[in-house]
């Protein structure tokens, strides 16, 4: 499943034009934290639920957002539990891999490199 995501910004062509780039920070370590970071700096519709499901549906729509492609850039892998942090992982491929070439969207997601082991661990390869 680690292979949804990119683990390299710097070979990312990023057109702040056409691309919604939103940066996840460092620190968070709370899975509701995480819910506001996403809320504000996606943004996340009115609708959101604050919880997993909800993420995955948002994640799979995409449609209040003008840009075609939507780039979640992490400076870290989220401290969360582990298993908030398997299915935050899980919500965020099935998202990536819910957009088709050619789709009216298209989601991005990357983490620093020294996060693939623990990705790799926590929901495969």
């Amino acid at each position: 499943m680690s292979e949804a995501f990119e683990f390299d910004e710097g070979e990312l062509e990023l057109d702040p034009r056409s691309d919604r780039v939103v940066q996840i920070p460092q620190g968070i370590r709370e899975r509701i934290r995480l819910f506001d970071v996403l809320r504000r700096k996606l943004p996340l519709p009115d609708y959101f639920g604050e919880n997993w499901d909800a993420l995955e549906e948002c994640l799979k729509d995409l449609s209040w957002i003008d840009e075609r492609r939507v780039v979640l850039i992490h400076q870290e892998l989220p401290h969360l539990g582990d298993r908030d942090l398997a299915t935050y992982l899980e919500v965020l491929a099935a998202g990536v891999e819910g957009w088709k070439p050619g789709d009216e969207h298209e989601l991005v997601v990357v983490f620093p490199d020294s996060d693939r082991e623990t990705i790799e661990t926590t929901i495969g390869p």
